[in-house]
């Protein structure tokens, strides 16, 4: 069923070298694959970008599926994996699935009573949503570590076909990022079973990002009269978001980038853990933000702990309300989570403010328990030495 060449998709960073040597790297960020399709009857192209944690531990992720994957894929990648980065944490590391083309008008395209294009098939969304369904998404989840969550990206004729899916068979994804959709396929015949799917009432659990541009034509009525039976079943969560001086041919960078954010927007919860911040005993509070956390990473169906960032927050509040204590003995608990080797200016700072409050004595057992879990750490070494201290003998 499957081909998979070692083909890497990059581009090459040119850096100026001693020597006149060669040193140009390619910048990896993906892979691609065949699937041979039995159900279309034709080889696949599948593209896939791992996050840049995914081999560091067993952790699974959420998969965004980008239809038009040969155009979208790799701006798709950079979106998420900006937004997702250590410092941004504003979704999670994602997993980035881009569907490559072989016959868009056919595969995108909802069976039709008009023959739109003479010399194009036509009308095969069944049958790709099925190949989506029964062949793509289990060999995703076969040959990468998938989480529960997934996300649909379709624009224009693919926002039509993600449109369809989403009214056909609501249950396939969590989430749908829809951008500029082709609605006037079909004399609008979409929007007018969109609005039978609203009236009855559907039980539903997922969202509908709908991103349009400020491009005018008749082409956009569809859009506008699909808003127009746009309402919130149970269950649905839905934002229409228009963005301005945008073609229909620009707005999938930005509509895309902007639909993760807000698809996952109960992700970014830091501000929110930082009013737990409290007078109640450190491990308490270190519970509630971890608690906290977990929920949020429930609702995409990840594990999630709290993020380094935020613990170190809370080590500065605990530092600047006299409680220096309990944010050293924080760093020591919480090592296995949060390695202080990776981290020396904790280990640094926290010994060089007990000694700056005059306690000299707890820097020391401070830096001596450091060792004890990290024998030879030399953040804790040199700060014993600059005390005058002999090393704990090994």
């Amino acid at each position: 069923m499957l081909y998979r060449p070692a083909i890497l998709f990059g581009c090459l960073l040119v850096a100026g070298s001693s020597f006149g040597q060669d040193s140009r790297q390619p910048i990896v960020i993906g892979e691609t694959s065949t699937i041979e399709s039995r159900i279309l009857g034709e080889p696949r192209p599948v593209y896939v970008a791992t996050p840049p944690s995914y081999d560091e531990g067993t952790q699974r992720y959420g998969v965004v599926y980008v239809l038009d994957g040969d155009t979208q894929f790799h701006h798709t990648v950079a979106s998420a994996q900006f937004l997702g980065n250590f410092a941004n944490q504003s979704i999670p590391p994602l997993l980035v699935v881009g569907i490559g083309n072989t016959n868009r008008m056919r595969d995108m395209t909802p069976p039709s009573e008009l023959q739109e294009d003479p010399f194009l098939a036509q009308g095969g969304a069944d049958q790709f949503l099925r190949f989506i369904v029964e062949e793509l998404k289990p060999w995703i989840d076969e040959n990468y570590r998938t989480g529960e969550y997934s996300v649909l990206v379709g624009h224009s004729l693919s926002g039509l076909f993600a449109l369809y899916t989403f009214i056909s068979r609501p249950d396939i994804f969590d989430s749908y990022l829809v951008i500029d959709p082709s609605l006037n396929w079909n004399n609008q015949t979409l929007v007018e079973q969109a609005a039978s799917f609203m009236e009855s009432d559907p039980e539903l659990d997922t969202s509908l990002y709908l991103s349009v541009s400020s491009e005018e034509g008749p082409e956009f009525e569809g859009v506008r009269r699909f808003i127009g039976v746009l309402n919130s079943p149970s269950g649905l969560r839905s934002l229409l978001a228009p963005i301005v001086a945008e073609s229909h041919d620009s707005i999938p960078l930005p509509g895309i980038y902007q639909g993760l954010q807000w698809i996952f927007s109960a992700w970014s919860i830091e501000n929110e853990a930082e009013t737990l911040f409290s007078d109640a005993p450190s491990e308490e509070i270190f519970g509630d933000i971890d608690d906290l956390y977990r929920q949020s990473g429930e609702q995409f169906g990840l594990v999630r702990e709290t993020p380094y960032l935020v613990f170190e927050s809370l080590l500065g509040y605990l530092a600047e309300n006299d409680r220096l204590d309990e944010a050293a003995e924080l760093t020591l608990r919480y090592s296995d989570r949060y390695p202080l080797p990776l981290v020396p200016n904790v280990i640094a700072g926290i010994a060089q403010m007990f000694i700056d409050s005059g306690d000299e004595e707890a820097a020391v057992s401070y830096l001596s328990n450091v060792l004890e879990i990290y024998p030879g750490n030399e953040t804790a070494q040199g700060a014993l030495i600059d005390m005058g201290l002999d090393l704990p003998a090994k």
